[in-house]
């Protein structure tokens, strides 16, 4: 057997080396695939089993709602001095206010200063020493307003948040 053209031998040869390092590279390849697969599918389902049991933990806690102060005005009266008119009362079933119209003020310009200095005086005791644990989440429960004033809601909290000066503006 005579060798006409030692080019194409040599071309022959280096492209079967290459083929059989590129056919185990890829078995290798394919290999190394398939296991980090699995690995991953096993991790997978352990991360779903923890998470679903995290869930089911959760709705197993019961949580509390902590109160850091509470500001109560009603009338003329301020914080204690309510609790001290219930119990001058002596009677749980029946109001402090009085039951006689003529104790009342007719003026609406009065009953709105009361209820500007009341909305400050429970802001202040409510949230005046709260200032540490800034921001505070703050809620306002009232009578609805009889008024058609749509901002007051707003207002009201805003203006209760600067006279107790925790801040917000105007």
């Amino acid at each position: 057997m005579e060798l006409r053209d030692i080019n194409s031998v040599t071309r022959l040869g280096i492209a079967g080396i290459l083929g059989a390092v590129l056919l185990s590279y890829s078995g290798h390849w394919w290999g190394k695939a398939i296991a980090n697969e699995k690995h991953e599918l096993a991790a997978y389902r352990s991360e779903i089993i923890a998470k679903n049991a995290e869930q089911q933990a959760a709705q197993a806690r019961t949580y509390s709602l902590e109160i850091r102060g509470v500001g109560l005005a009603v009338n003329d009266w301020h914080q204690s001095s309510v609790w001290r008119e219930i119990a001058k009362k002596s009677n749980n079933f029946s109001s402090i206010f009085p039951s006689d119209s003529k104790a009342y003020n007719p003026s609406l310009s009065s009953r709105e200063t009361t209820a500007d200095i009341n909305t400050r005086v429970a802001f202040q005791h409510s949230a005046g020493e709260s200032v540490a644990y800034w921001p505070i989440p703050a809620f306002a429960l009232g009578p609805p307003n009889p008024y058609e004033k749509p901002y007051r809601a707003a207002n009201l909290i805003n203006s209760g948040r600067n006279a107790a000066t925790l801040g917000g503006c105007r």
